[in-house]
């Protein structure tokens, strides 16, 4: 997969101790703005360059598992994986116009604090 100059962050929520969400920026991700909240969710492109960047450089994730994350092929896993779990999860592509076959990934992290979320379309 080619890195592009996709934006990075499609959306993201920090959520405060009441559970209350705030929404995020990738300023605010870049600035390590997520360290205020108690859990963020971030839900990135996989294939903006910006975002790879981040998630080996300054995400705390280890290389296998921004591998996984990143990897063109997926099969639907759930796998502990240090202090957290990589999830695939697959489904049909109900767009409109779309091949119900030409099935939809979401690639998932969930730690304690953090949940990354990532899309390629």
């Amino acid at each position: 997969m080619e890195p592009g100059n996709n934006e990075p962050l499609l959306f993201g929520f920090g959520f405060d101790e009441a559970g209350l969400p705030t929404p995020l920026t990738w300023d605010d991700v870049l600035e390590g703005k997520l360290a205020v909240f108690k859990r963020a969710w971030l839900h990135l492109d996989r294939q903006s360059a910006q975002a790879q960047g981040w998630l080996y450089r300054k995400s705390g994730l280890d290389r296998v598992t921004v591998q996984a994350l990143l990897q063109e092929e997926t099969r639907p896993r759930a796998a502990r994986h240090g202090h957290g779990y990589l999830i695939n999860l697959r489904g049909p592509n109900l767009n409109e116009g779309a091949d119900v076959e030409d099935l939809v990934t979401l690639r998932m992290w969930a730690g304690e604090n953090l949940l990354i979320t990532l899309r390629a379309r």
